[in-house]
Protein backbone atom coordinates (compact mmCIF):
# COMPACT_ATOMS: atom_id res chain seq x y z
CA UNK A 1 0.00 0.00 0.00
CA UNK A 2 1.32 3.17 -1.21
CA UNK A 3 1.91 5.47 2.14
CA UNK A 4 -0.05 8.09 0.86
CA UNK A 5 -2.87 5.47 1.04
CA UNK A 6 -2.24 4.30 4.16
CA UNK A 7 -2.22 7.26 5.87
CA UNK A 8 -5.92 8.35 3.53
CA UNK A 9 -7.19 4.75 5.45
CA UNK A 10 -6.02 5.52 9.39
CA UNK A 11 -7.80 9.01 8.74
CA UNK A 12 -10.90 7.49 7.00
CA UNK A 13 -11.37 5.30 9.73
CA UNK A 14 -10.25 7.52 12.79
CA UNK A 15 -7.50 5.21 13.77
CA UNK A 16 -4.49 6.61 14.59
CA UNK A 17 -5.28 7.47 18.29
CA UNK A 18 -6.46 3.96 18.49
CA UNK A 19 -3.30 2.89 17.17
CA UNK A 20 -0.99 4.61 18.82
CA UNK A 21 -3.18 3.55 22.18
CA UNK A 22 -2.16 0.63 21.07
CA UNK A 23 1.36 0.29 20.24
CA UNK A 24 3.27 -0.77 23.40
CA UNK A 25 5.44 -3.10 24.25
CA UNK A 26 4.64 -5.95 26.78
CA UNK A 27 7.64 -7.92 28.53
CA UNK A 28 7.21 -11.69 27.68
CA UNK A 29 9.58 -14.10 28.96
CA UNK A 30 11.88 -11.37 30.12
CA UNK A 31 12.04 -9.21 27.04
CA UNK A 32 9.94 -6.79 24.96
CA UNK A 33 7.75 -8.07 22.47
CA UNK A 34 5.11 -5.98 20.52
CA UNK A 35 3.30 -9.46 19.27
CA UNK A 36 0.39 -8.69 21.26
CA UNK A 37 0.14 -5.08 19.83
CA UNK A 38 0.92 -6.16 16.49
CA UNK A 39 -1.95 -8.78 16.93
CA UNK A 40 -4.49 -5.94 18.39
CA UNK A 41 -3.75 -3.66 15.43
CA UNK A 42 -4.65 -5.66 12.93
CA UNK A 43 -8.02 -6.47 14.15
CA UNK A 44 -8.69 -2.76 13.81
CA UNK A 45 -7.75 -3.10 10.09
CA UNK A 46 -9.50 -6.39 9.32
CA UNK A 47 -13.30 -5.73 9.77
CA UNK A 48 -12.62 -2.27 7.12
CA UNK A 49 -13.29 -1.98 3.80
CA UNK A 50 -11.52 0.07 1.28
CA UNK A 51 -12.81 3.15 -0.10
CA UNK A 52 -13.14 2.74 -4.04
CA UNK A 53 -11.00 5.79 -4.56
CA UNK A 54 -8.33 4.01 -2.25
CA UNK A 55 -8.62 0.83 -4.10
CA UNK A 56 -8.05 2.70 -7.49
CA UNK A 57 -4.96 4.64 -5.70
CA UNK A 58 -3.43 0.95 -4.99
CA UNK A 59 -4.37 -0.80 -8.11
CA UNK A 60 -2.89 2.04 -10.43
CA UNK A 61 0.67 2.03 -7.66
CA UNK A 62 0.87 -1.41 -8.64
CA UNK A 63 0.39 -1.03 -12.35
CA UNK A 64 2.43 1.64 -13.06
CA UNK A 65 5.32 -0.30 -10.74
CA UNK A 66 4.83 -3.45 -13.32
CA UNK A 67 6.19 -5.47 -10.37
CA UNK A 68 9.62 -4.00 -9.60
CA UNK A 69 11.52 -0.86 -11.60
CA UNK A 70 13.85 -3.17 -13.13
CA UNK A 71 10.70 -5.51 -14.45
CA UNK A 72 8.65 -2.68 -15.32
CA UNK A 73 12.02 -1.17 -17.36
CA UNK A 74 12.30 -4.60 -19.21
CA UNK A 75 8.63 -4.14 -20.39
CA UNK A 76 9.04 -0.65 -22.08
CA UNK A 77 12.08 -1.99 -23.92
CA UNK A 78 10.16 -5.13 -25.10
CA UNK A 79 7.12 -3.21 -25.98
CA UNK A 80 8.85 -0.32 -28.28
CA UNK A 81 11.92 -1.86 -29.00
CA UNK A 82 11.01 -5.43 -29.76
CA UNK A 83 14.21 -5.86 -32.33
CA UNK A 84 16.80 -3.58 -31.09
CA UNK A 85 18.50 -5.98 -29.13
CA UNK A 86 17.87 -3.83 -25.82
CA UNK A 87 16.99 -5.81 -22.61
CA UNK A 88 17.21 -4.32 -19.25
CA UNK A 89 20.63 -6.15 -17.88
CA UNK A 90 22.07 -4.34 -21.12
CA UNK A 91 21.65 -0.59 -18.83
CA UNK A 92 22.34 -2.79 -15.29
CA UNK A 93 25.41 -4.16 -15.90
CA UNK A 94 29.05 -3.87 -14.41
CA UNK A 95 27.93 -1.32 -11.38
CA UNK A 96 30.21 -1.88 -7.42
CA UNK A 97 28.25 -4.15 -5.48
CA UNK A 98 29.07 -6.50 -2.31
CA UNK A 99 29.23 -9.25 -4.41
CA UNK A 100 32.16 -7.40 -6.43
CA UNK A 101 33.81 -6.66 -3.57
CA UNK A 102 33.82 -10.55 -2.04
CA UNK A 103 35.47 -11.35 -5.23
CA UNK A 104 38.07 -8.66 -4.98
CA UNK A 105 38.61 -10.20 -1.32
CA UNK A 106 39.06 -13.98 -2.44
CA UNK A 107 41.35 -13.02 -5.27
CA UNK A 108 43.41 -10.98 -2.73
CA UNK A 109 43.62 -14.17 -0.68
CA UNK A 110 44.07 -16.66 -3.53
CA UNK A 111 46.90 -14.26 -4.60
CA UNK A 112 48.59 -14.56 -1.05
CA UNK A 113 48.43 -18.13 -1.60
CA UNK A 114 49.93 -18.46 -4.77
CA UNK A 115 53.08 -16.50 -4.09
CA UNK A 116 54.03 -19.18 -1.59
CA UNK A 117 55.41 -22.21 -3.05
CA UNK A 118 54.59 -23.78 0.57
CA UNK A 119 51.61 -22.45 0.79
CA UNK A 120 50.54 -23.31 -2.45
CA UNK A 121 52.13 -26.81 -1.74
CA UNK A 122 49.44 -26.96 0.85
CA UNK A 123 46.38 -25.99 -1.09
CA UNK A 124 46.58 -28.08 -3.51
CA UNK A 125 47.70 -31.45 -1.90
CA UNK A 126 45.80 -31.07 1.16
CA UNK A 127 41.92 -32.26 1.03
CA UNK A 128 39.76 -29.72 1.44
CA UNK A 129 38.13 -31.02 4.49
CA UNK A 130 41.54 -30.33 6.33
CA UNK A 131 42.67 -27.06 4.88
CA UNK A 132 41.94 -24.87 7.58
CA UNK A 133 43.54 -26.79 10.19
CA UNK A 134 46.31 -27.82 8.17
CA UNK A 135 46.77 -23.51 7.72
CA UNK A 136 46.74 -23.51 11.83
CA UNK A 137 49.93 -25.71 12.03
CA UNK A 138 51.96 -23.83 8.95
CA UNK A 139 54.53 -21.53 9.90
CA UNK A 140 53.44 -19.10 6.82
CA UNK A 141 49.64 -19.56 7.79
CA UNK A 142 48.71 -17.21 10.43
CA UNK A 143 48.04 -14.31 8.16
CA UNK A 144 46.39 -16.13 5.85
CA UNK A 145 43.67 -17.48 8.15
CA UNK A 146 43.02 -14.18 9.71
CA UNK A 147 42.07 -12.81 6.07
CA UNK A 148 40.17 -15.68 5.58
CA UNK A 149 38.48 -15.77 9.18
CA UNK A 150 37.67 -11.62 7.83
CA UNK A 151 36.15 -12.44 4.71
CA UNK A 152 33.65 -15.02 6.35
CA UNK A 153 32.93 -12.64 8.88
CA UNK A 154 32.15 -10.02 6.05
CA UNK A 155 30.86 -11.97 3.55
CA UNK A 156 30.38 -15.85 4.67
CA UNK A 157 27.12 -14.76 6.23
CA UNK A 158 24.95 -15.74 3.36
CA UNK A 159 22.17 -18.82 2.71
CA UNK A 160 22.82 -21.48 0.02
CA UNK A 161 18.90 -20.44 0.41
CA UNK A 162 16.02 -19.57 2.47
CA UNK A 163 15.96 -22.71 4.73
CA UNK A 164 17.02 -22.35 8.22
CA UNK A 165 18.16 -26.09 8.30
CA UNK A 166 20.95 -25.25 6.31
CA UNK A 167 24.39 -23.58 7.83
CA UNK A 168 25.70 -20.19 6.70
CA UNK A 169 29.28 -20.31 4.96
CA UNK A 170 31.06 -18.68 7.85
CA UNK A 171 29.32 -21.95 9.63
CA UNK A 172 30.51 -24.63 7.52
CA UNK A 173 33.18 -22.89 5.12
CA UNK A 174 33.82 -26.23 3.37
CA UNK A 175 32.21 -24.88 -0.56
CA UNK A 176 34.40 -21.71 -0.05
CA UNK A 177 37.60 -23.83 0.71
CA UNK A 178 36.46 -25.52 -2.94
CA UNK A 179 36.33 -22.33 -4.44
CA UNK A 180 38.98 -21.07 -3.27
CA UNK A 181 41.34 -23.81 -4.17
CA UNK A 182 40.23 -23.51 -7.66
CA UNK A 183 41.04 -19.88 -7.78
CA UNK A 184 44.52 -20.29 -6.84
CA UNK A 185 44.50 -23.33 -9.48
CA UNK A 186 43.21 -20.41 -12.26
CA UNK A 187 43.14 -16.91 -11.59
CA UNK A 188 40.83 -16.54 -14.75
CA UNK A 189 40.00 -12.76 -16.01
CA UNK A 190 41.07 -9.47 -14.87
CA UNK A 191 38.89 -8.34 -12.69
CA UNK A 192 39.73 -4.56 -13.34
CA UNK A 193 39.77 -5.08 -17.11
CA UNK A 194 36.65 -7.11 -17.41
CA UNK A 195 34.52 -4.27 -15.14
CA UNK A 196 36.00 -1.55 -17.73
CA UNK A 197 34.86 -3.73 -20.41
CA UNK A 198 31.72 -4.28 -19.07
CA UNK A 199 31.29 -0.54 -18.68
CA UNK A 200 32.01 -0.01 -21.97
CA UNK A 201 29.96 -2.15 -23.40
CA UNK A 202 26.89 -0.15 -21.13
CA UNK A 203 27.68 2.88 -22.20
CA UNK A 204 27.21 1.74 -25.78
CA UNK A 205 23.73 0.35 -25.21
CA UNK A 206 22.83 3.58 -23.56
CA UNK A 207 23.99 5.67 -26.13
CA UNK A 208 22.16 3.55 -29.09
CA UNK A 209 19.32 3.50 -27.19
CA UNK A 210 19.17 7.35 -27.01
CA UNK A 211 19.52 7.39 -30.77
CA UNK A 212 16.60 5.23 -31.51
CA UNK A 213 14.37 6.60 -28.98
CA UNK A 214 13.00 10.16 -29.91
CA UNK A 215 10.69 12.83 -28.27
CA UNK A 216 8.22 11.67 -25.22
CA UNK A 217 9.35 7.41 -25.93
CA UNK A 218 13.27 9.28 -25.08
CA UNK A 219 12.09 11.16 -22.11
CA UNK A 220 10.06 7.02 -20.75
CA UNK A 221 12.76 5.40 -21.72
CA UNK A 222 15.10 7.75 -19.41
CA UNK A 223 12.49 8.52 -16.75
CA UNK A 224 12.41 4.29 -16.47
CA UNK A 225 15.92 3.99 -16.73
CA UNK A 226 16.93 6.17 -14.05
CA UNK A 227 13.65 4.69 -11.57
CA UNK A 228 15.74 1.15 -11.82
CA UNK A 229 19.10 2.70 -12.27
CA UNK A 230 18.65 3.87 -8.23
CA UNK A 231 16.37 1.35 -6.87
CA UNK A 232 17.91 -1.47 -9.00
CA UNK A 233 20.73 -2.66 -6.06
CA UNK A 234 18.16 -2.47 -3.21
CA UNK A 235 16.83 -5.31 -3.92
CA UNK A 236 20.69 -6.96 -3.70
CA UNK A 237 21.20 -5.14 -0.51
CA UNK A 238 18.38 -6.55 1.30
CA UNK A 239 19.09 -10.03 0.42
CA UNK A 240 22.44 -9.28 2.33
CA UNK A 241 21.71 -8.20 5.28
CA UNK A 242 18.47 -10.77 4.97
CA UNK A 243 21.37 -13.80 5.42
CA UNK A 244 23.68 -11.47 7.71
CA UNK A 245 20.29 -12.04 10.18
CA UNK A 246 20.05 -15.32 9.07
CA UNK A 247 23.68 -16.38 10.28
CA UNK A 248 22.44 -14.40 13.84
CA UNK A 249 19.54 -16.34 14.49
CA UNK A 250 20.71 -19.84 13.43
CA UNK A 251 22.95 -20.22 16.38
CA UNK A 252 20.29 -18.63 18.52
CA UNK A 253 17.49 -21.59 17.24
CA UNK A 254 20.52 -24.27 17.77
CA UNK A 255 21.37 -23.47 21.79
CA UNK A 256 17.20 -23.44 22.51
CA UNK A 257 17.79 -26.50 20.22
CA UNK A 258 20.72 -28.15 22.79
CA UNK A 259 18.74 -26.87 26.07
CA UNK A 260 15.93 -29.06 24.42
CA UNK A 261 17.72 -32.10 23.97
CA UNK A 262 19.59 -32.31 27.42
CA UNK A 263 16.37 -32.11 29.21
CA UNK A 264 15.16 -34.79 27.09
CA UNK A 265 12.54 -32.63 24.53
CA UNK A 266 14.56 -33.33 21.44
CA UNK A 267 16.51 -36.08 20.16
CA UNK A 268 19.40 -33.63 18.68
CA UNK A 269 19.86 -29.66 18.66
CA UNK A 270 18.78 -29.12 14.75
CA UNK A 271 15.49 -31.04 15.93
CA UNK A 272 14.94 -27.37 16.59
CA UNK A 273 14.55 -26.60 12.63
CA UNK A 274 11.00 -29.09 12.69
CA UNK A 275 9.20 -28.17 14.84
CA UNK A 276 6.34 -25.33 14.96
CA UNK A 277 5.96 -22.08 16.78
CA UNK A 278 3.71 -22.85 19.06
CA UNK A 279 5.29 -26.15 19.86
CA UNK A 280 8.54 -24.69 20.64
CA UNK A 281 7.12 -22.43 23.11
CA UNK A 282 5.12 -25.15 24.89
CA UNK A 283 8.98 -27.05 24.76
CA UNK A 284 10.20 -23.73 26.30
CA UNK A 285 7.53 -23.25 29.02
CA UNK A 286 7.67 -27.05 30.11
CA UNK A 287 11.62 -26.75 30.20
CA UNK A 288 10.84 -23.99 33.03
CA UNK A 289 9.37 -26.28 35.00
CA UNK A 290 11.96 -29.23 34.67
CA UNK A 291 9.61 -31.38 32.66
CA UNK A 292 10.64 -33.00 28.94
CA UNK A 293 8.09 -33.14 26.23
CA UNK A 294 9.53 -36.52 24.07
CA UNK A 295 6.93 -36.87 22.16
CA UNK A 296 8.13 -33.85 19.83
CA UNK A 297 11.07 -35.63 19.03
CA UNK A 298 8.90 -38.27 16.53
CA UNK A 299 7.65 -34.88 15.38
CA UNK A 300 10.47 -34.11 14.08
CA UNK A 301 11.56 -36.80 13.16
CA UNK A 302 8.75 -37.14 10.88
CA UNK A 303 9.38 -33.73 9.78
CA UNK A 304 13.01 -34.43 8.80
CA UNK A 305 11.83 -37.54 6.69
CA UNK A 306 9.50 -35.27 4.89
CA UNK A 307 11.94 -32.30 4.02
CA UNK A 308 14.30 -35.10 2.86
CA UNK A 309 11.59 -36.61 0.70
CA UNK A 310 10.46 -33.14 -1.08
CA UNK A 311 14.12 -32.35 -1.64
CA UNK A 312 13.60 -35.29 -4.24
CA UNK A 313 10.83 -34.18 -5.61
CA UNK A 314 10.89 -31.03 -9.56
CA UNK A 315 9.92 -28.14 -6.93
CA UNK A 316 7.42 -25.74 -8.58
CA UNK A 317 8.23 -22.15 -9.90
CA UNK A 318 5.55 -20.60 -7.55
CA UNK A 319 3.00 -21.61 -5.27
CA UNK A 320 0.02 -21.33 -6.24
CA UNK A 321 1.25 -21.67 -9.99
CA UNK A 322 1.27 -18.32 -11.81
CA UNK A 323 -1.53 -18.28 -14.26
CA UNK A 324 0.68 -16.50 -17.15
CA UNK A 325 4.01 -17.83 -18.08
CA UNK A 326 5.44 -15.09 -19.86
CA UNK A 327 4.12 -12.16 -17.10
CA UNK A 328 6.57 -10.13 -14.90
CA UNK A 329 6.37 -12.24 -12.00
CA UNK A 330 7.00 -15.29 -14.09
CA UNK A 331 10.43 -17.53 -13.03
CA UNK A 332 10.40 -20.49 -15.56
CA UNK A 333 9.35 -21.01 -19.01
CA UNK A 334 8.41 -24.43 -20.54
CA UNK A 335 10.14 -26.50 -23.29
CA UNK A 336 8.87 -29.15 -25.02
CA UNK A 337 11.02 -32.95 -24.58
CA UNK A 338 13.12 -33.56 -26.90
CA UNK A 339 14.02 -29.52 -27.89
CA UNK A 340 17.77 -28.86 -28.88
CA UNK A 341 17.15 -24.99 -28.27
CA UNK A 342 15.61 -24.50 -24.91
CA UNK A 343 14.04 -20.82 -24.27
CA UNK A 344 14.10 -18.80 -21.04
CA UNK A 345 14.77 -15.50 -19.89
CA UNK A 346 17.25 -13.18 -21.52
CA UNK A 347 19.17 -11.85 -18.15
CA UNK A 348 22.39 -10.78 -18.82
CA UNK A 349 23.65 -9.72 -22.19
CA UNK A 350 26.42 -11.39 -24.20
CA UNK A 351 26.58 -15.30 -26.22
CA UNK A 352 29.23 -17.58 -25.05
CA UNK A 353 30.00 -21.05 -26.61
CA UNK A 354 31.83 -23.49 -23.75
CA UNK A 355 31.31 -26.52 -21.39
CA UNK A 356 28.81 -26.81 -19.03
CA UNK A 357 29.52 -27.66 -14.92
CA UNK A 358 26.34 -28.58 -13.44
CA UNK A 359 25.71 -28.20 -9.75
CA UNK A 360 23.36 -29.03 -7.75
CA UNK A 361 23.98 -27.94 -4.39
CA UNK A 362 26.42 -26.59 -2.17
CA UNK A 363 28.39 -29.86 -2.02
CA UNK A 364 29.07 -29.80 -5.24
CA UNK A 365 31.05 -26.30 -5.93
CA UNK A 366 34.29 -28.34 -6.09
CA UNK A 367 32.69 -29.91 -9.39
CA UNK A 368 32.66 -26.73 -11.08
CA UNK A 369 35.39 -26.03 -13.85
CA UNK A 370 37.24 -23.21 -14.21
CA UNK A 371 36.19 -20.97 -17.86
CA UNK A 372 32.97 -23.46 -18.02
CA UNK A 373 29.19 -22.25 -18.10
CA UNK A 374 27.44 -22.63 -14.47
CA UNK A 375 24.15 -24.67 -14.76
CA UNK A 376 22.32 -24.91 -11.51
CA UNK A 377 18.66 -24.35 -9.85
CA UNK A 378 18.85 -21.25 -8.87
CA UNK A 379 21.34 -19.11 -6.81
CA UNK A 380 21.71 -17.27 -3.84
CA UNK A 381 24.52 -14.92 -2.30
CA UNK A 382 26.51 -17.77 -0.70
CA UNK A 383 26.66 -19.04 -4.55
CA UNK A 384 28.17 -16.36 -5.73
CA UNK A 385 31.82 -17.26 -4.77
CA UNK A 386 31.64 -19.45 -8.04
CA UNK A 387 31.10 -17.05 -10.85
CA UNK A 388 34.54 -16.09 -10.18
CA UNK A 389 35.10 -19.34 -12.40
CA UNK A 390 32.17 -18.94 -14.77
CA UNK A 391 32.05 -17.87 -18.42
CA UNK A 392 28.17 -18.18 -18.45
CA UNK A 393 24.88 -18.93 -16.01
CA UNK A 394 21.99 -20.64 -16.88
CA UNK A 395 19.13 -21.72 -14.25
CA UNK A 396 16.07 -23.81 -13.77
CA UNK A 397 14.35 -20.82 -12.13
CA UNK A 398 14.86 -17.12 -12.45
CA UNK A 399 13.99 -14.13 -14.07
CA UNK A 400 15.09 -10.65 -14.63
CA UNK A 401 15.43 -9.62 -10.48
CA UNK A 402 16.45 -13.18 -9.62
CA UNK A 403 19.88 -13.26 -7.65
CA UNK A 404 21.48 -14.65 -10.16
CA UNK A 405 20.37 -12.56 -12.84
CA UNK A 406 21.72 -9.61 -11.09
CA UNK A 407 24.83 -11.02 -10.38
CA UNK A 408 25.87 -11.87 -14.03
CA UNK A 409 24.90 -8.38 -14.94
CA UNK A 410 27.63 -7.56 -12.33
CA UNK A 411 30.03 -10.00 -13.42
CA UNK A 412 29.11 -8.93 -17.19
CA UNK A 413 28.55 -12.84 -18.34
CA UNK A 414 25.84 -13.88 -20.33
CA UNK A 415 22.92 -15.14 -19.01
CA UNK A 416 19.72 -16.95 -19.27
CA UNK A 417 17.47 -17.75 -16.22
CA UNK A 418 13.99 -19.73 -16.06
CA UNK A 419 14.45 -22.68 -18.34
CA UNK A 420 12.39 -24.78 -15.79
CA UNK A 421 14.39 -28.20 -15.89
CA UNK A 422 17.63 -27.45 -17.71
CA UNK A 423 19.80 -28.67 -15.12
CA UNK A 424 18.03 -32.51 -15.98
CA UNK A 425 18.28 -31.89 -19.71
CA UNK A 426 21.98 -30.52 -19.82
CA UNK A 427 24.79 -32.89 -18.32
CA UNK A 428 28.21 -31.93 -16.92
CA UNK A 429 31.31 -31.70 -20.02
CA UNK A 430 28.63 -30.89 -22.54
CA UNK A 431 29.08 -27.97 -24.60
CA UNK A 432 26.33 -25.44 -24.78
CA UNK A 433 25.62 -22.19 -26.18
CA UNK A 434 24.17 -19.54 -24.07
CA UNK A 435 22.51 -16.63 -25.98
CA UNK A 436 21.84 -13.68 -22.82
CA UNK A 437 20.19 -11.56 -25.11
CA UNK A 438 17.74 -13.66 -27.06
CA UNK A 439 17.47 -15.89 -24.02
CA UNK A 440 18.29 -19.43 -25.47
CA UNK A 441 20.48 -22.17 -25.05
CA UNK A 442 21.60 -24.24 -27.39
CA UNK A 443 22.62 -27.92 -26.66
CA UNK A 444 25.26 -28.70 -29.06
CA UNK A 445 27.18 -31.92 -28.17
CA UNK A 446 28.24 -34.23 -25.54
Amino acid sequence: MPTSAYRSFVADNDLQEKILALAKPVIVDGALSFEQASASIRQLFDPRELSPTLAREITAAYQALDGSPAVGFQAFLEEHAPDEGLISGSFLSGFASRTLDAEAVMRAIADRIRTSSSLYELIIMTPETRFLAALEEHPEGKAVLEAIDKYLDDYGRQVFNLDFVEPALAEEPLPFVMSLKALVRDAGYDLVARQRDVAKMRRSKFVAALKFFKGKQRFAFLNRYFTARVNYPSREEALFFMGAAWAVLRPLALELGRRLASIGTLEQPDDVFYLTHDELRAAIAARTENRAMPELKSKASDQRALRDRRLRMNQPAAIPDLPDKQGPWSTLRNNEAGEGVLRGFAVSPGSVTGVASVIMSPQEFGKMKPGSILVCPLTTPAWTQLFPHATGLVTDIGSILAHGSIVAREYGIPAVLGIGDVTQRVKSGQTIAVDGDRGTVTILEG
